[in-house]
């Protein structure tokens, strides 16, 4: 799915409020590449995957004033204030390694800076857009600003100039799901440190995704327009509540993840060793340095991992996994390694790292969705459990 964030960092120049659509439930170790100079090429690909990202939405039907012409010269507009004056960045399915192509886009602005709030970055486009704009159009932004600039001072106060704000964030509809807005997020999340971060979304469903990136709900108005109705939810998050905390919420299921120290709780948690960003396709080398991991957390009865399974018959992590390997303690690395490796093919594995580097692993955990069990399956037991 797509998304695009509201961006709101100025009262006084309070243009865009654009939907973020991005429930993407699968959270990758794919980096997002922060862009510095984007090539015209780059634009272009990246203009191109907004429009095809929100076709049919509501809310740029709106801002673009009914007339679609209008969408191309309006998302590159806002790329291309970003790239002088915030932060450009892309995703792509090849780990980032290729930096040509775009298969996700997205932009923040920092502190004191907003979307289109410079004359130079007013030049890049939006001069033009709003040129093109009718009559109607224009006077339907007029309010727009005026309500969302009361609205936002009422929220946010004086602190609405000491936040970041994420402007857009775009993902082609052939590779969506892939965890690309994801890393987008994180690492405009990384950039802006312990300030807060704030956007806008138009749906519930996308509220929950963001919750569970640490995001938090601050208010809720339904916007009117010619071109269709859509509600503007805001949010907005600190760095304690990025990093450490990642939520994820499904019909029956609470995964909260915080600190080593904290309770992790969910029905369906195998084993878990601290906070935990997911990998879609976890490497032989991110598998093995996770099975150390778990080796040396059920180590000793201090440990403050969190074990949940229910036929142990010593309550404490260590003395649960002697119990489950027969105490035979060269049964370990199996008993982990087909876990994770049964996680990764039906369930979600998360690692999480004390520095940038994402191949390493300080932490590890598994979960497992509704229907799904760990070894539930002949192809999950052909991978470790049935040796």
């Amino acid at each position: 799915m797509a998304a695009l964030a509201a961006v709101f960092d100025s009262l006084d120049d309070i243009r865009t409020g654009l939907r973020l659509r991005v429930p993407d439930h699968k959270h990758t170790t794919m980096p997002a590449h922060l862009v510095e100079r984007p090539t015209d090429d780059q634009i272009d690909a990246a203009v191109a995957v907004c429009t095809r990202a929100y076709a049919g939405d509501d809310a740029l039907r709106t801002f673009v004033g009914g007339d679609a012409h209008l969408e191309d010269i309006f998302f590159r507009s806002m790329l291309r204030g970003a790239a002088l004056e915030g932060y450009f960045y892309i995703a792509d399915l090849n780990d980032g390694t290729s930096k040509s192509e775009v298969s996700s886009v997205g932009i923040v602005f920092p502190p004191g800076v907003s979307c289109w709030g410079s004359e130079a970055q007013r030049k890049l486009g939006y001069n033009e857009f709003w040129a093109s704009l009718s009559p109607e159009a224009k006077v339907w932004w007029g309010k727009f600003q005026d309500d969302m600039g009361k609205r936002l001072n009422s929220i946010f106060g004086p602190k609405l100039k000491n936040q970041w704000v994420v402007s857009l964030i775009g993902t082609d509809p052939v590779h969506q799901n892939n965890g690309l807005g994801t890393s987008i997020i994180k690492a405009m999340c990384d950039r802006a440190g312990k300030t807060t971060v704030a956007l806008s979304t138009q749906t519930e469903e996308n509220e929950i995704w963001y919750e569970s990136l640490g995001f938090k709900r601050i208010d809720e108005r339904q916007i009117t327009s010619p071109y269709g109705d859509w509600p503007s939810i805001i949010l907005a998050k600190e760095d304690r509540n990025v990093r450490g905390h990642m939520r994820y919420t499904a019909q029956t299921t609470e995964f909260v993840f915080r600190t080593a120290q904290d309770t992790v709780s969910s029905p369906f948690i195998a084993y878990i060793a601290m906070p935990a960003r997911l990998v879609r396709a976890p490497t032989d080398a991110q598998i093995d340095a996770a099975v150390n991991v778990c080796i040396r957390a059920f180590a000793g009865g201090e440990s403050d991992s969190c074990l949940n399974l229910s036929a142990a018959t010593d309550q404490t992590p260590e003395g649960a996994v002697r119990s489950f390997v027969g105490g035979d303690r060269g049964l370990e690395d199996i008993h982990f390694r087909s876990m994770l490796r049964a996680a990764a093919l039906e369930g979600a594995f998360y690692i999480a790292n004390d520095g940038a580097d994402s191949s390493e692993v300080s932490s590890v955990g598994v979960v497992f969705p509704p229907g799904v069990s760990c070894w539930g399956s002949e192809a999950q037991r052909e991978l470790g459990y049935n040796d």
